[in-house]
């Protein structure tokens, strides 16, 4: 009887925390399947976007070097990334605008659309 009042409530609590952990573990797998998929799928088109334009435009690996590391150090970092924080100017205020804002942060103007990439 005494079991059945502690016991038993217990043993299914904790029953049902190890299947909601479980689950919570199998999507984290999923997701991060799924991540290592798109990352495959984007080395390769980089290969093949590489591959043309050294082969038809003479671009050497030099220079996609420069390039590379031109861009990492756009955000006066050099991490061999790429930040999202880009900047931008204002078109109405001129004044600098950190992040993917849609509108100017101190006047309210529409920002130009930047580059997706």
């Amino acid at each position: 009887m005494l079991w059945n009042i502690f016991g038993k409530p217990q043993v299914i609590e904790v029953q049902k925390a190890a299947a909601a952990r479980d689950f919570k573990e199998r999507i984290a797998e999923l997701s991060a399947h799924n991540v290592e998929g798109r990352l495959q799928t984007l080395a390769l088109a980089n290969q093949a976007m590489w591959e043309i334009l050294s082969q038809k435009c003479g671009v050497t690996e030099e220079d996609l070097v420069n390039k590379m590391t031109e861009i990492d150090q756009r955000d006066n970092k050099s991490e061999g990334k790429v930040s999202g924080n880009f900047e931008a100017t204002c078109p109405n205020c001129n004044k600098r605008i950190l992040g993917n804002h849609l509108k100017c942060v101190w006047c309210g103007a529409k920002v130009p659309m930047r580059s997706p990439f």
